[in-house]
């Protein structure tokens, strides 16, 4: 496709051509005039039937033509919907086919749809179904505290990126709530997937070892998500990092149609929706400095320079929000009859520091300095002098089970703040501290009355810690 553009002071013309498309099953599957995951052909790039997880004959363009002709011709109606059946192509018309673009094999697996929002809800969703429900629960909560205290109730409504905390947390969360061990299995197969993949590195070993895994628990699992693992490893060579083709950013773009569906008629959603995304990217390239053709004096203009100043308008346009600048409220020093300043010499203590790259170490989290691990408990100022308390690390070792070090911790002992300091993603070792379960009981309002509500809560005793190898970027 031609298109007119402006560029270095003159018109130009730009080329436009794709590569890939980046979609999700579904979509993936229209693209390819397949019937999609609920057929029984289920997999877009290969010929396998319901129950099957090994790769089947590949898809090609060619052959997709051909069953698309043999649909046409057939004269009765169960006759076409037999042969649809049989192959999983439907007989819609598809512009795509006729380029020279194959989408059976160019268009990657994404991982936010078949990693977070499949495998990993798939897993989830059987590892609730067990006796360990409100266990795996608690240390869910107690693991990850941002992702509350319903996340196994509530599946359906999680965000992509809830899964994806999830699983960085998954093999100890199934250790300590006491799941069976082929559960545990698969947890751990599938975090060592996700980091890797996030890394982008090779996937191949690690996605098989997973789907073997997987396969160990149950055939439950055995869908065209965990299917559609195997296929991952040939997009990642063929494509590059599929971390880089991640289908979050254009996820977030809906909200913006999201908001144009509540201020319509309803009478042509389609077109409203089209014209309403239309004059918004219009705006949106205006206010970045993009140039627009002027048919009256056959030139291209840009907007002025009030148009693009407006850095706050641009924010809101990309749903981004606006954070406006706090100032501290100033307060009197303290001082004597002669005006000198009065040192207060009194000793405050806070809960957590900051790392130079910015992250936040609270208390029992580990960090190195000067190669050094330690574990951060809480920090001592008094006047101008300023140190820390900590646990020194007086034996290091390798968990069998996890695979992840750990650490056996000495007593507390007070030093000077250190310089460089770096943030270690740490967990306490319920399983070798011997961490206790207890009730306690809280006070909530149910019908405008004050109910009392047990809960659980994890009681640590933090004498040896774990490292999360786990953690992804």
């Amino acid at each position: 496709m031609m298109i007119p553009g402006y560029s270095g002071g003159k018109s130009v013309t730009v080329e436009s051509t794709f590569a890939t498309f980046v979609a999700d099953m579904a979509m993936q599957s229209s693209i390819c005039s397949h019937l999609g995951a609920a057929a029984n052909s289920f997999c877009p790039k290969c010929e396998v039937t319901k129950g099957e997880v090994a790769v089947g004959t590949k898809r090609n363009k060619e052959k997709t033509v051909e069953t698309r002709k043999k649909i046409a011709l057939e004269k009765t109606v169960t006759g076409m919907k037999k042969l649809q059946t049989v192959t999983g192509i439907k007989g819609d018309e598809n512009p795509i086919l006729n380029l020279s673009f194959d989408p059976h094999e160019n268009i990657p697996t994404g991982i936010l749809h078949v990693i977070h929002l499949g495998v990993t809800k798939q897993l989830l969703s059987v590892m609730s179904k067990n006796d360990r429900k409100s266990l795996l629960q608690l240390y869910i909560k107690d693991l990850c505290p941002k992702l509350g205290n319903k996340f196994v109730d509530y599946l359906g409504s999680r965000q992509g990126k809830d899964f994806k905390s999830f699983i960085q947390i998954a093999p100890f969360a199934a250790k300590f709530s006491g799941q069976p061990q082929s559960i545990f299995k698969a947890t751990l197969k599938l975090a060592k997937l996700h980091k890797v993949l996030c890394a982008g590195g090779p996937i191949e070993v690690p996605a098989q070892d997973y789907v073997s895994a997987a396969l160990e628990v149950g055939s439950v699992l055995a869908t065209p998500k965990l299917h559609a693992l195997l296929h991952m490893a040939k997009d990642q060579d063929q494509h590059g990092p599929l971390i880089m083709l991640n289908e979050d950013k254009f996820e977030s773009s809906h909200k913006h149609i999201r908001e144009g569906l509540f201020k319509q008629n309803n009478l042509a959603r389609g077109r409203d929706t089209a014209r309403a995304q239309y004059k918004r990217l219009l705006l949106q390239h205006l206010m970045t400095g993009g140039f627009v053709p002027d048919i009256r004096n056959n030139s291209w203009r840009q907007a002025g320079d009030c148009v693009l100043q407006g850095q706050d308008a641009l924010q809101i346009l990309n749903g981004t929000t606006v954070k406006k600048q706090t100032f501290p409220k100033l307060t009197m020093a303290d001082r004597d009859e002669r005006g000198k300043l009065i040192v207060n010499n009194k000793t405050s203590t806070y809960n957590c520091i900051k790392t130079s790259d910015g992250d936040t170490i609270r208390k029992n989290e580990a960090f190195v300095a000067n190669g050094v691990v330690k574990v951060f408990i809480r920090g001592l100022k008094s006047g101008e002098d300023e140190t820390i308390e900590i646990r020194e690390v007086i034996s290091r070792g390798v968990s069998q089970t996890l695979g992840v070090d750990k650490f056996i911790l000495g007593r507390n002992e007070k030093l000077t703040m250190p310089n460089n300091i770096k943030k270690i993603h740490t967990l306490c070792a319920c399983d070798l501290n011997g961490c206790t379960v207890g009730t306690f009981t809280s006070t909530t309002k149910l019908e405008q009355q004050e109910v009392e509500v047990k809960n659980l809560k994890v009681k640590h005793r933090t004498s040896i810690i774990y490292i999360n190898d786990f953690k992804a970027m």
